[in-house]
């Protein structure tokens, strides 16, 4: 949320999900860069960032899924796989000189 220039995430509560005020981002995709999560894009209809709101705790994406392969994950456990694969991505870069 901070490195927004606009304010245009913001968290409405201290327990409550960051969310995007659509009418203020500017769609700089600061926002996307830094997301620990790979939360926030930008949505290419209205270039503006677009985030998921988890259906308000319960995601219907999860729930409906034909082939079962969607997850609700916290945060935390998101991000620690973002870093692994980042990793190996490293690590195969390297081993391949480049």
């Amino acid at each position: 949320m901070k490195i927004c220039p606009t304010g245009a995430l913001h968290r409405p509560n201290a327990e409550g999900m960051v969310t995007v005020k659509a009418d203020t981002c500017i769609g700089c995709a600061m926002c996307v860069n830094v997301c620990p999560v790979g939360a926030v894009t930008i949505d290419p209809v209205d270039g503006v960032a677009s985030k998921c709101d988890l259906c308000e705790g319960d995601p219907q994406c999860v729930t409906y899924c034909p082939a079962k392969v969607l997850k609700q994950t916290d945060a935390g456990q998101m991000a620690r796989h973002r870093m692994k694969g980042f990793a190996r991505f490293l690590q195969t870069a390297a081993e391949e000189g480049c």
